[in-house]
């Protein structure tokens, strides 16, 4: 009798070690779907890289109100909370990705070059913002970083792992072919498109060579009708040609984005569309809880945290910007960022907003690292140490 019950016990005991060996195996898989995420791109996605080179006020949101609603403080990002990759991160299961210029940030699970007010062209903003050579550059900085850290091997799969979100062509229109009477005597709208597309497609497939793999290519959003450019027009309309420059842009980086994946079988290319997603909600705010879809929540009678630098006036702020499509004269709100970014991530209407699947496949196709390689790039910052003195975007 008393054999029976002893083995009963081993029996029992080598069960509940292979089940908690299955729930460790478990935990980690389910913890895996977090590749590195590499962030490039203007205001939309910038994290707060600004706060660390030398502008002007115009290209900065670190003083108040911005991130009031989320962080109680401001952060550097362009909102009233959180921008659409503070989201993704969110849904991915991990932390948001720090800027790279950020001293000491934990680069481990991915990094954001991204710099509000750039270009894909060097001349857009150029001085006041890290153009995407510029990110590109910062870039390769990074990369030497962690090869001299960590070696090829380790380096190489860090890189190949990750997703890489490129998120501009913005301030190329609206403050460079329609603010700037030289380009549009130089280039016609077509002619100057081709341009800016042209030079995503480079740098994509630059991030190609450097081992990219999977990426999504956001569009830009709708460039007629920001609060700034409707502040222009005596009844608040939109700016018809920016409309349809945003449109054609859209359709042409998607077409030249398809045909240059078609000739990388490696490469998986999502497309997003914001710019319907916005235009729906702009046009009509009310069938989807929000109350104004035209104009700014904080600034109107100055820019969003100063005083009008003609008149003196202040600027204005709303009560609740979660009743708002726009935060300020230019950027979106949280709720319009958090609303985007769940659709694309893997909302029921997905498909009309991202092809040719959503970023939860995306994340989800990507190898994950094993424990030993995890625990190493976790000590990761890299860029910090030269991030002590402000940088001067313009020797980038």
């Amino acid at each position: 009798m008393w054999i029976t019950k002893d083995i009963g016990k081993q029996k029992m005991a080598f069960l509940l070690s292979t089940l908690f060996s299955f729930l460790i195996v478990a935990t980690r898989s389910a913890a895996q779907v977090t590749p590195p995420l590499i962030v490039f791109g203007d205001s939309t996605v910038d994290t707060g890289n600004n706060n660390y080179i030398n502008t002007t006020e115009d290209f900065l949101a670190n003083f108040p109100p911005f991130g009031k609603d989320y962080f109680d403080k401001p952060t550097g990002r362009f909102s009233n909370g959180r921008v659409y990759v503070d989201f993704i991160c969110e849904y991915a299961g991990r932390p948001h990705v720090s800027p790279y210029l950020e001293p000491g940030a934990d680069h481990s699970k991915g990094v954001n070059f991204a710099s509000g007010g750039s270009g894909v062209l060097d001349e857009t903003n150029q001085g006041m913002a890290m153009s995407l050579k510029a990110q590109l550059q910062n870039f390769v900085n990074f990369e030497d970083g962690l090869i001299e850290k960590w070696g090829t091997d380790l380096a190489k799969k860090y890189f190949s792992d990750a997703i890489y979100l490129v998120s501009l062509a913005n301030n190329d229109y609206m403050g460079g072919y329609f603010a700037k009477q030289e380009l549009q005597q130089k280039y016609t709208p077509q002619e100057f498109l081709a341009l800016v597309v042209s030079d995503v497609v480079k740098a994509c497939e630059f991030l190609r060579s450097k081992g990219a793999r999977k990426m999504v290519v956001a569009g830009v959003g709708p460039l007629g009708c920001i609060p700034a450019v409707r502040a222009l027009h005596p009844a608040q309309e939109c700016f018809e040609q920016g409309t349809q420059m945003a449109v054609a842009h859209n359709m042409a980086l998607a077409m030249a984005l398809k045909d240059w994946a078609s000739h990388h079988q490696e490469m998986t290319v999502l497309i997003a569309d914001f710019l319907t997603y916005m235009t729906e909600r702009q046009d009509n705010p009310t069938a989807f809880g929000l109350s104004n879809g035209a104009g700014a929540c904080c600034g109107n009678t100055a820019p969003c945290g100063r005083k009008d630098p003609t008149t003196g006036a202040d600027y204005s702020l709303c009560s609740n910007a979660h009743e708002y499509v726009y935060w300020d004269a230019f950027h979106s709100t949280e709720i319009i960022a958090q609303g985007w970014s769940k659709e694309i991530w893997d909302g029921p209407n997905a498909s009309r907003f991202i092809s040719p699947m959503n970023l939860r496949t995306l994340f989800e196709l990507s190898s994950a690292h094993d424990d030993e390689e995890v625990a190493e790039l976790e000590t990761y910052a890299g860029g910090s140490t030269k991030t002590i003195e402000k940088i001067d975007p313009t020797v980038l």
